[in-house]
């Protein structure tokens, strides 16, 4: 296997399984890749899969939250989350607040105001690849749960 550093992190190119099979496969090792703080929004993350390695297609990252999300919505991408462990509430557009348990996945489309809370682990998938300021930050205080 080639060893290829990609930004602050390494990318282990995949061994070849036969002729052209493997060809751009990759690994990112977690323990390779730093954790940040978003202490605005009560979570530590770990970016995995940045957009830019994919061509712009997909990013996805393992995110920790203990606490509230801030309201947001995201203006290019649709997003999925998928509960790892714990889980969390929802609060999207207009519609009643949703728990979404571990194991259980939501999926936003463009434009949607959400927020959440909740103790665990998600990962976050964009489609196409997360790209900073793709995030919008909405004023004002959490919606209301049940």
């Amino acid at each position: 296997m080639d060893d290829h550093l990609f930004g602050n992190r390494t990318i282990v190119r995949m061994p070849h399984q036969g002729a052209g099979s493997g060809d751009g496969a990759w690994h990112a090792r977690a323990e390779e890749i730093g954790l940040q703080a978003e202490p605005e929004n009560d979570l530590v993350l770990r970016t995995l899969v940045p957009g830019d390695r994919t061509g712009g297609t997909l990013s996805a990252t393992w995110v920790r939250l203990e606490g509230q999300h801030r309201r947001l919505r995201n203006v290019r991408t649709h997003r999925t989350y998928y509960v790892v462990t714990g889980s969390f509430v929802f609060a999207v557009g207009d519609a009643p607040p949703v728990r979404i348990p571990a194991g259980d996945a939501l999926v936003l489309p463009p434009g949607v105001v959400y927020d959440l809370r909740g103790r665990g682990t998600y990962l976050v998938l964009n489609s196409p690849g997360f790209r900073p300021g793709d995030d919008e930050y909405v004023d004002g205080p959490p919606a209301q749960r049940t």
